[in-house]
C-alpha cells in the first residue's frame, strides 16, 4: 500500500519552484480524464457542476410536464429528447460522483508533493526585521554578528521576514527569533530564506451552503525559517 502511494506521488507533476505561491490551483487527477470529460469539468468546481445538474433536472421536468400541452404528434419527439437528456444527465452525475471520490484522495497526494517542493525552495529576503523596528542586512557580517548576539540573549523576540515568491509578489511571516536558523552563506549577494516545515493545505471552496471540499486552491503554513547569512569571522568554525 505504501509503495503504491509513493509511486502515485512520483507520478504527480511537481510545481516549478519559481511558480510557487500560497494560492496554487488544485488540478483534477490526471488519470481521470474520461470522468472529467463526462462530468464536464476542467477544474474541481463540483459545487457549480451540481448546480448545473439541478438546473438540467428542472429543464427535463418542464419538458415532461409540458408535453401534454402540445399536439399529439409532437409528444413522441419530446419523449425522445427528454430520455436522451435524462440519460446524459445520469452519466454526468455518475461521473461527478466517481471523480469527486478520486479527487479527495488525489488532493492529499498532490498537496504532499507540492509541500515537498515548498520545503526545499529558497526565497529572496527583502527585509529581516527584529523588534523594536530594527532591520538587519544578512549580507553584512557586522549585522549578522549583532543578530547572533541578540539571539543568544533573547530568543523569543518577534521577527518579521518579508520575502518575494515571484517578481511582483511579497509574503510576510512573523516568527520568534528562536524559530530562525542562520545558515552560513559567505559570498552571497542576496539573502534567502527556506522553510523546512512548510506545508500546503487545501482551501475549501465557498458556495451558498458554506465551505465545501474538494478544494479548488491552496494556502500554505510556513513555520520555522532557515535564512542564509554572511557570517562574521568569529562565528565561523
Amino acid at each position: 500500500m505504501h509503495a503504491e502511494t509513493g509511486m502515485e506521488q512520483r507520478a504527480i507533476a511537481r510545481c516549478p519552484s519559481d511558480a510557487l505561491r500560497p494560492d496554487l490551483p488544485v488540478p483534477l487527477p490526471p488519470a481521470s480524464r474520461l470522468c472529467s470529460v463526462l462530468a464536464g469539468l476542467r477544474e474541481p468546481r463540483f459545487a457549480d457542476a451540481y448546480r448545473a445538474v439541478r438546473w438540467h433536472i428542472l429543464v427535463i421536468a418542464t419538458l415532461v410536464a409540458g408535453r401534454f400541452a402540445l399536439l399529439g404528434w409532437l409528444r413522441p419527439w419530446i419523449d425522445v429528447i427528454a430520455a436522451v437528456l435524462a440519460f446524459g444527465l445520469l452519466v454526468r452525475v455518475i461521473a461527478l460522483h466517481v471523480l469527486q471520490r478520486r479527487q479527495h484522495t488525489f488532493e492529499q497526494q498532490w498537496l504532499t508533493v507540492q509541500s515537498d517542493v515548498l520545503r526545499t525552495t529558497s526565497f529572496e529576503v527583502l527585509r529581516f526585521g527584529v523588534r523594536p523596528d530594527h532591520d538587519y542586512d544578512l549580507t553584512r557580517p557586522a549585522d549578522v554578528q549583532d543578530l547572533l548576539a541578540r539571539q543568544a540573549e533573547d530568543r523569543s523576540v518577534p521577527v518579521r521576514i518579508d520575502f518575494a515568491y515571484s517578481p511582483t509578489a511579497i509574503e510576510t511571516v512573523h516568527l520568534a527569533l528562536d524559530e530562525v536558523t542562520l545558515v552560513p552563506a559567505n559570498g552571497a549577494r542576496r539573502p534567502h530564506v527556506r522553510f523546512p516545515d512548510a506545508r500546503y493545505h487545501g482551501q475549501p471552496a465557498m458556495d451558498r451552503a458554506g465551505w465545501r471540499r474538494p478544494s479548488r486552491t491552496t494556502f500554505w503554513v510556513l513555520g520555522r525559517a532557515a535564512a542564509s547569512a554572511v557570517m562574521p569571522v568569529s562565528a565561523l568554525p
